[in-house]
């Protein structure tokens, strides 16, 4: 991978002494364990920890959880509590300028948005359980085999989406899936280790499952015949 394709980069020795808030973040922070590793310790009360990033022509960026523990204020989640929350929550992000901040969040967006379920439950393993990396990838491979086997509907509409018209397949196979089973899935501890926007999306499914019209549901299906042409 070249420069141009990375533009920035894990830098835990950054110089930070002069900057400030410059934007948020909205990301999980499994999502940011699997991408970088455990954050750098912080200054312990305002902050749990945070990871600090450059870019190709030198900015420096920081992602840290500021005022959202209970190192703050008594009345918010412990930092365990925060850290595990399987839901996207609310990073600040600092830098010496606002200049390049949608560019780096954009980046550390589309990063999270290409991991996979086996990347996220390994990480988690390692991290919050204690495994060895190994063990780890031994354990996520079969828990994830399993539950693809299980709800293979779920699985490969998650992965879908991503292509040019994922969303509505989206729709068509869960709302063609039974709800019950979306309702399972849901429950599952591992439904949140997987792609997005399936966990994103598992409790609104199942709370208000999506409507399609029969227009909809005709166009995905002559898409999915289409011929392929040379």
């Amino acid at each position: 991978m070249n420069c141009f394709d990375q533009p920035f980069h894990l830098t835990p020795n950054a110089d930070i002494n002069g900057t400030y808030k410059v934007g948020d973040i909205h990301i999980r922070f499994l999502d940011l364990v699997t991408m970088f590793g455990m954050p750098e310790e912080s200054d312990g009360y305002k902050t749990s920890g945070e990871w600090r990033f450059t870019s190709n022509s030198g900015k420096v960026f920081t992602i840290y959880d500021w005022k959202r523990t209970h190192l703050y204020d008594s009345s918010l989640p412990s930092v365990e509590e925060f850290r595990e929350h399987p839901e996207a929550q609310t990073f600040s992000v600092g830098g010496h300028e606002m200049a390049g901040i949608g560019d780096f969040v954009r980046w550390v967006t589309n990063k999270a948005h290409s991991l996979t379920a086996f990347q996220r439950r390994v990480a988690y393993l390692e991290y919050f359980e204690g495994m060895t990396t190994s063990d780890a990838q031994g354990v996520a491979e079969v828990e994830i085999r399993e539950f693809a086997e299980k709800y293979p509907t779920l699985v490969t509409a998650s992965l879908g989406i991503v292509t040019a018209h994922g969303r509505s397949r989206f729709k068509v196979m869960t709302t063609q899936t039974n709800q019950a089973q979306i309702g399972e899935a849901k429950d599952s501890d591992l439904s949140q280790f997987f792609p997005y926007p399936l966990a994103e999306t598992m409790h609104q499914l199942f709370v208000e499952p999506c409507k399609l019209t029969q227009d909809e549901i005709d166009d995905q299906q002559a898409e999915d015949i289409k011929p392929e042409v040379d």
